[in-house]
């Protein structure tokens, strides 16, 4: 069943036209982040090549960070995290890893050559910023995890998706990392979350 209220210049009950100010949709049909996407506020962002994981958090981030900068007027609702494994030498872990904000910003950043992707393909840009590199402000603290790497030889499929679904917001000035423990493992990364005002 999709049921759709509108108020704007569209008769939706039978002599009932208003203006574009206010538009509602529910849609049970659709998918969970449909509606998000279309207003175009859903991002992602993934690695092109595999690089380690590390093996030990460490504020010299070489993975992915995902930061929201101060004054954005946003808040960062991280929706999924992404880790293909390609090899891996010792059994460990993936964990996100979490630095609150801060008084200063990250340092040494490298900004992912391959950009952030508006999920609603040709949208505009967010505030959300993604690095391939970056010196943290303090070393990160794991809140989360995200998998388990036990075998030292990979074969087959070796995705880990973890549906965070809105569980870890980013607010001005914090950052969002994911790193490796104990493993010396390579892969890549990705991230999915939505931006909503603060």
């Amino acid at each position: 069943m999709i049921a759709e209220l509108f108020a704007g210049a569209r008769r939706v009950l039978s002599g009932l036209v208003g203006t574009d100010e206010a538009y509602l949709s529910v849609a049970q049909a659709q998918g969970p982040m449909e509606y998000a996407t279309h207003q175009g506020s859903v991002f992602m962002a993934s690695q092109q090549a595999a690089a380690a994981f590390g093996t030990a958090l460490t504020a010299t981030a070489v993975t992915l960070t995902l930061y929201n900068p101060k004054g954005s007027g946003k808040r960062l609702i991280v929706l999924s995290i992404g880790a293909a494994v390609v090899t891996a030498t010792t059994a460990g872990f993936l964990v996100a890893a979490i630095n609150a904000p801060g008084i200063a910003e990250p340092t040494g950043v490298t900004p992912l050559a391959s950009g952030i992707q508006n999920a609603k393909v040709g949208a505009g840009s967010g505030v959300g910023l993604v690095y391939s590199a970056a010196t943290l402000i303090a070393t990160p603290v794991a809140r989360r995890l995200v998998g388990g790497i036990l075998s030292t030889t990979p074969g087959g499929v070796n995705l880990i998706r973890d549906n965070v679904n809105g569980a870890i917001e980013l607010l001005e000035g914090a950052a969002l990392t994911i790193q490796g423990v104990t493993t010396n493992a390579t892969g890549l990364i990705d991230l999915l979350w939505e931006e909503k005002d603060l």
